[in-house]
């Protein structure tokens, strides 16, 4: 699998960040699982627009996995009982290496996160981005009814590329 990968990882390039300015919002909807709703107050932050591809994320195994400074202490001691973690086959799934990346630990995530030099977003972060600051649910609105670019035609329909 990691020879398949090898062509994508040298064109690899990091996602574009969006910028937030800092300012306030309300978490949560007042509804089942998203209780209570609340004000919440951010400083500005950055996320990239779009999910780690697998060649991003695998650019990191090969550079980045087994400095100990990229992991935290909960992590490390994660690494020392998972030490290659899913493996390659599984964070791919059998996609190319231009999809989003699966089966990467919350340790995991945070390690590559330290090695490109930021950090996992809060869950208030994560969810104003995803959802804005109009007090709707989903960015699109309050309504599930919308296929998601990334996801459309069922459990086994079309996914998008990351890029």
């Amino acid at each position: 699998m990691l020879s398949l990968l090898l062509p994508f990882l040298s064109q690899s390039v990091h996602a574009e960040p969006i910028s937030f300015p800092a300012g306030s919002f309300e978490q949560g909807s007042g509804r089942v699982p998203d209780e209570p709703l609340r004000t919440v107050h951010l400083s500005a932050f950055a996320l990239d627009r779009t999910e780690v591809s697998i060649a991003e994320f695998e650019r990191f195994v090969l550079e980045g996995w087994s400095t100990l400074e990229y992991w935290s202490a909960d992590g490390r001691t994660w690494l020392e009982t998972h030490p290659n973690g899913a493996g390659t086959q599984a964070r791919a799934a059998g996609r190319t290496a231009d999809h989003p990346v699966v089966a990467v630990t919350y340790w995991e995530a945070e390690a590559y996160c330290v090695w490109r030099g930021g950090r996992l977003p809060t869950e208030a972060q994560w969810e104003h981005a995803a959802c804005g600051s109009g007090g709707q649910r989903y960015p699109w609105g309050d309504e599930d009814d919308r296929n998601a670019i990334w996801y459309s035609g069922g459990k086994f329909g079309h996914l998008s590329n990351v890029r």
